[in-house]
């Protein structure tokens, strides 16, 4: 755990772990991630403790069977690795190597998300919409 803490200078206040992949989120909003590359997963090509860089602090970690998503204090969702059955809320089938947004079509802030091996629950501040 001491490593995971000097990456960020900061408390580790969350920790998620999905099939391949463990995350880790700061009291500052930071996280990293380590595990497999396989279905980029990970968001990255190397199997290191790997901090991720997004333009808003995240607020919570969702690490799905072949994916991980990370939600950011705005409301938006950002995430890596298996899209089979779109569960990563894009068009396109294909798995994501890198965070990219996700879940654009909600519309609104995203409160929460749940995913598993073929679909994905997306909570908003008022509704929940299956994807």
């Amino acid at each position: 755990m001491r490593k995971s803490n000097a990456v960020y200078n900061a408390p580790i206040t969350l920790i998620r772990a999905g099939k391949s992949q463990s995350a880790f989120l700061s009291s500052e909003g930071k996280f990293s991630i380590i595990g497999s590359s396989a279905y980029g997963v990970v968001g990255h090509s190397n199997r290191t403790l790997t901090q991720m860089i997004l333009k808003d602090p995240v607020v919570d970690i969702i690490c799905g069977p072949d994916n991980t998503i990370a939600i950011t204090n705005t409301g938006e969702a950002y995430g890596a690795g298996g899209n089979e059955y779109n569960r990563l809320g894009v068009q396109s089938r294909a798995n994501i190597m890198t965070f990219s947004k996700v879940f654009r079509n909600v519309g609104e802030p995203i409160d929460k998300i749940s995913i598993n091996s073929k679909n994905a629950i997306v909570q908003t501040g008022m509704t929940g919409m299956l994807d």
